[in-house]
C-alpha cells in the first residue's frame, strides 16, 4: 500500500516516507529493548553464593540479630 501511494504522487511519497521511517524505527527500538522485558532464565550456577541479612534496610532492635543469626550459603 505505500509502494503504491509512493508511486502515484511526489508528495504523498513524502508521507509514505515518513511512515516507512516511523515502522522501521519502532521495529529497531523494540527490538533494542526486548532484553529488557524478556524472561529471565537462571542457570544453577547462578544461586550459588553467600546470602546475609541487609541490615541497611531495617531498623530496631531486631536488626544486630538478624543479621548475626540468617546468614547462608549455598555451595555445589
Amino acid at each position: 500500500m505505500l509502494l503504491l501511494i509512493y508511486s502515484i504522487t511526489e508528495k504523498n511519497a513524502q508521507i509514505a516516507a515518513f511512515i516507512w521511517v516511523t515502522i522501521i524505527s519502532t521495529a529497531l527500538l523494540l527490538e533494542m529493548l526486548s532484553p529488557l522485558f524478556s524472561k529471565k532464565v537462571l542457570e544453577k550456577s547462578d544461586y550459588y553464593s553467600e546470602y546475609i541479612f541487609d541490615s541497611d534496610y531495617f531498623f530496631g532492635k531486631q536488626k544486630d540479630w538478624q543479621y548475626n543469626n540468617f546468614k547462608f550459603e549455598i555451595k555445589k
